[in-house]
C-alpha cells in the first residue's frame, strides 16, 4: 500500500516589487531607488484573474485569497513537497501573464 501524503493548510503570503525593503536588502539589492509596486484597483483585478486562472488550470485548492495594493494572501490546501513549486508559479505566471497583456518587455517582477 502507497504512502498516504498528508494535506496541509498553508498560509502564503507575497509582497509586490520592492514595496517591503528590508535593511539587508538595502544594503545589498541592486534595485536601489526603485519604486514600490503598488496595485491600483484595476490592476488587482487583473492580477487576481491570472491567479484564478492558474489555480483552475492545475486544479488548486486554494480556500481563501486577498489582494491589497502591495501583497497577497492565500490559504493553500496542498502536501509539502508541491507547497513552494506552486508558490513558484502563481507568482511566475502571473507576472509574465501580465506582462505580456500590457506588452512590458523590460525585466519585471510583481
Amino acid at each position: 500500500m502507497e504512502d498516504e501524503i498528508q494535506k496541509l493548510l498553508y498560509h502564503i503570503t507575497w509582497v509586490t516589487h520592492n514595496s517591503r525593503v528590508s535593511e539587508r536588502m538595502k544594503k545589498y539589492s541592486k534595485n536601489k531607488g526603485l519604486q514600490p509596486l503598488v496595485l491600483n484597483i484595476k490592476q488587482e483585478i487583473e492580477i487576481t484573474s491570472y491567479i484564478s486562472k492558474i489555480v483552475n488550470e492545475d486544479g488548486l485548492k486554494i480556500t481563501a485569497y486577498n489582494i491589497c495594493a502591495d501583497h497577497i494572501h492565500l490559504i493553500l490546501f496542498s502536501d509539502e513537497i508541491k507547497r513552494d513549486n506552486i508558490v513558484r508559479k502563481l507568482k511566475g505566471k502571473s507576472t509574465q501573464l501580465y506582462k505580456e497583456n500590457r506588452n512590458i518587455n523590460d525585466q519585471f517582477s510583481l
